[in-house]
């Protein structure tokens, strides 16, 4: 169907004159139709989307519910169990370090009971054997020389000679006499203590002179 006027001398028609004939037209009507029928296709296709989703919610939901209701029970249930363990062990290391402060608090005061009563002798001992370890490094020696290494050249080298060795092994000796008089303190019997502290005085290994 034309629409349009057939002379082109005929007045022009405005747009809305147009739009008016438009809409009145066979191939509007047709595309209307046709848009009716893809839109009514794609609603029922929707609904029926709708539906199943729907229906299948309605079996999945409940489960999924009940399976986090029984997730949370079962982990509020070992958090309630962890706090109790950890209760139990706080307990135990409360208990652990009473004990260990009780056992501290009897030994020391067993041990120094047992010093206080010792020999006087282990103390003169300690004492001479501080005055010895001191007197180590005043007795610490070296001397300075020159050697002809090579007679054919006559190239000399430097030797130095000391006594360090033996310094230090008689300082390491007399930390181990100290160490021995100390545990002596802690014996009951006193009664052969004088006889072992000169023991160990005799023992003593003399520094080497030069």
């Amino acid at each position: 169907m034309n629409v349009f006027p057939k002379f082109s001398g005929a007045a022009p028609i405005d747009d809305k004159g147009i739009l008016d004939a438009l809409r009145g037209s066979e191939l509007v009507r047709k595309a209307a139709a046709e848009k009716d029928t893809h839109v009514l296709a794609f609603r029922k296709t929707a609904a029926e989307k709708l539906a199943k989703i729907d229906a299948a919610a309605e079996i999945s939901f409940p489960k999924l519910r009940a399976a986090r209701e029984a997730a949370i029970a079962k982990a509020t249930a070992a958090e309630i169990e962890w706090h109790k363990a950890c209760n139990v062990a706080q307990q135990a290391q409360r208990d652990l370090s009473s004990a260990s402060h009780t056992h501290s608090t009897e030994l020391q005061k067993l041990e120094a009971q047992l010093i206080e009563t010792a020999s006087p002798e282990i103390a003169i001992f300690l004492s001479d054997m501080r005055d010895e370890h001191e007197k180590c490094f005043k007795r610490f020696a070296f001397h300075n020389s020159t050697e002809t290494e090579n007679v054919i050249t006559g190239r000399k080298v430097g030797v130095n000679v000391n006594n360090k060795k033996s310094v230090m092994a008689r300082q390491e000796a007399i930390r181990d006499a100290q160490a021995a008089a100390e545990a002596m303190r802690l014996e009951p019997d006193q009664s052969t203590v004088s006889a072992r502290l000169q023991e160990l005085r005799n023992n003593l290994p003399a520094i080497a002179g030069l």
